[in-house]
Formats: C-alpha cells, structure tokens, sequence
C-alpha cells in the first residue's frame, strides 16, 4: 500500500498547494501587507481605504509593486514546493536520504546560478529576476524528485513479477481511505507542530514583556534552540525510516538485515545514539571556554551577553532531552502513532505551562498576569526545560506501553 498511499499523499500536495496559491494570487496585496507588518506601502499595493497607510519607514509605492511581483511569482512555486516535500518524505521512507539531499544541493546551484545570471541581464528589475530564478530551481526540485520517486516505487504482482507506478486498484485500497489516512495523520502532525509552536511563541512573548535586552538574549537563545533542532531532526528521519523499515520486515515475517532485531530494538538503539550525541554536545556546551566562545560570537552587547551567559547550562542541560524527544518522535511517525505523538505533545506542553504558571505565582505580585509580565528569562526556560522533559517521559512511557 505504500506505493497508493505515495500516490494520494502527492496528489493531496499538489490539491492543496494549489488551492493555496490561489487564495494567496486573490489576496495577494493584502497579505504581503500583514506579513511586512505594512513596511510595505498600502498604496503602492493598491489596496485602497481600509488598512491605512504604512509607518514612516514605508518605502515608495515602486518597491511595493516590485514586492507585489515578486510575491506573485513566488506564490507560483507553492504546488511544487508541497509535492516535493511530499516527495522528499516518501524517499526517506523508501531509505533513500542520498537523492533528495542531492536534489536540493543542485537545486541551490541552480537557483545561485541563475539569480546572477538574471542579475547580470536585466538589472532594473533584479527582484522580480530572483523569484523567477526561485522559481525555477522548484520546477527542478519538483520534477527531479518526482522522477526519483517513481523508480522507487515498485509493486509486485502475483505472479512474481514487478510493475512501476502506483496504481491503487492493484491494491485494493480505495482512494478513500487513503485520503483519510493521510489526513489523520497529518492533522495529528499538524496539531502537534502547532501545540509546540505555540509554546515557543508564548516564551518569546514573555521574555519579550521583560525588555529589549532580555527579548535580544531570548532570541539568542532560540536560535541555538533551533539550531540544535534541525541537527535533531535529522536523526528524528533516519530513526522514522530506520523503525518503519523493522516494522515492515517484521509485519511481513522477513529477517531484518544483518540482524537489527525487531523494531523495539531498532528504537532503542536510535534513542541510545540519540542520548550519545545529545549527551556529548551537552558537555561540549559546558565546557567554559565553549560556553563563553559562543556567547561572544552571537552577542556584541555586553547586557544580552550576560543574559545569555546565565541562560545558557539550561540550555546546554536541554540538548540530551531534545535529541531523544525528537527521535522519539520519529519512533512515533515510524510506527503510524500519530494520535500518540499529538497527546504526548499535549501532555509536555501542559507541564511547561504550569510550571511558568507557578513561577508567576511566587513572586507576590498582585495578579497572575503582573506575575507571567515579570517572568526573567530564567523563569521562561525552565518551562521550556520541562516541556522537554515532559516529552521525553511521554515518549517512554509509551514504548513501555505499546512497542512489540
């Protein structure tokens, strides 16, 4: 079913990319208007009366048209971009982490190559040049992908013999039904994105109640944080591909190749490895002169510098339960746990939030509120702390609970 369910998940992509590029054409200026927090002129947007002019800083109505292009173009490419990530996923799944990998490299090439070369041909209008060239790199990404994907995807029939393409009726699975199975999963995926990503954004917000020096250092901070997260995030795939690929074997009674063992097996070598090097860049980052090279490096400002210095052990104390949150997370994804994923998700992100909630409290101050506003960026990543603590419990708790 997986070559069906590849087939359903692109035409899913290329559905609702579209149907996104679309609502993005019609609405188009006023967009662009809200996410340039009306830097850009409304009236060189021709938007009319209603949303009011822009801040001193607006710039003339010419480079709002140049953006209004280019954001036009741009819109363009955002079929391509979820058929090819969509693509990119379903290779992993297939253990191929080389091609997509390869893709994007040249695709990047593409996309340098051709910003200048557009540059260099048509200066006066470089912007609208670069979405274009943006634009082509995706067909690119798209078609290259999708190519590679087809090769993969290979059906065998009852007689012994193999067919390409995924072709649902040679699977008995109704479009139906893999429409739903792809829309529960990604809407457990999404909630569960969506529950973390509001976590981070009610910490910015209250680091950013304390001032600009403690705003400037949280925002250190969360790059780190998210630094750390994408290197996470590559073992969160390869532990997905790794536990899914076990899974498979051992659904269909075949031996896993050179004796990986079973599935719980897999998992807990990818959470043992996931500790090593999450454990090793912990203490890495507690090594003084490491700690002190990096604050120096990302802050000028001796205030946010200090702040940062402060904030930093837990930062460093976080890295082992990140790594093993997000291969636990891949875990999940390889054993189709989505629901599992969204509730332990829901579970950490509601200990974090009463333990800033009990932090506000201990302060004497006259409401909740007064209390969450004069939470010191200490107080702020302790929540987070836990919420990545919590992740990690909810992880274990349920391998204990549900792994074969």
């Amino acid at each position: 079913a997986a070559a069906a369910l590849t087939a359903q998940a692109q035409k899913l992509g290329l559905g609702a990319g579209s149907a996104l590029a679309v609502a993005l054409q019609l609405a188009a200026p006023a967009v662009l208007y809200i996410v340039s927090a009306g830097v850009v002129d409304a009236d060189g947007l021709g938007m009319g009366i209603g949303f009011g002019p822009g801040p001193s800083l607006a710039p003339a109505a010419g480079l709002s048209g140049a953006a209004l292009a280019y954001f036009r173009v741009r819109a363009l490419s955002v079929p391509l971009a979820a058929a090819s990530s969509l693509a990119s996923a379903a290779l992993r799944g297939y253990l191929d982490a080389t091609t997509p990998l390869r893709v994007a490299a040249l695709a990047a090439g593409i996309n340098l190559g051709l910003d200048i070369l557009f540059t260099l041909l048509n200066p006066a209008a470089p912007t609208l040049d670069v979405s274009l060239a943006t634009l082509a790199a995706e067909i690119f990404t798209f078609v290259s992908l999708s190519s590679a994907l087809q090769e993969n995807i290979v059906i065998e029939d009852p007689n012994g013999g193999v067919s390409s393409g995924a072709r649902e009726e040679e699977l008995g699975e109704s479009s139906f039904a893999l429409m739903r199975q792809l829309l529960l999963g990604s809407g457990a995926l999404f909630l569960r994105t969506l529950i973390l990503q509001g976590c981070l954004a009610a910490a910015a917000a209250l680091a950013a109640s304390g001032g600009a020096e403690q705003a400037a250092a949280h925002q250190v901070l969360s790059q780190l944080y998210l630094l750390a997260s994408f290197a996470f995030d590559a073992l969160a795939v390869a532990a997905s591909s790794l536990v899914a690929d076990a899974r498979g074997r051992s659904l269909a009674g075949a031996a896993t190749e050179d004796g990986d063992g079973t599935p719980r097996d897999v998992a807990s070598r990818c959470t043992g490895w996931g500790i090593a090097i999450g454990g090793a860049a912990s203490a890495l980052c507690a090594v003084p002169p490491v700690a002190s090279a990096v604050t120096g490096l990302l802050c000028a400002d001796a205030g946010v510098a200090a702040r940062v210095a402060e904030v930093f052990p837990l930062l460093a104390l976080s890295l082992p339960l990140q790594a093993v949150a997000f291969i636990g997370d891949g875990v999940f994804n390889g054993f189709e746990a989505f629901e599992a994923q969204f509730r332990a998700m829901g579970g950490a992100a509601a200990v974090g939030v009463a333990i800033v909630l009990f932090e506000a409290t201990q302060g004497g101050h006259g409401s909740l509120q007064e209390g969450l506003l004069a939470l010191d960026l200490k107080e702020i990543w302790m929540g987070l702390l836990g919420l990545q603590l919590a992740r990690v419990v909810g992880v274990a708790a349920w391998a204990k609970r549900s792994l074969p």
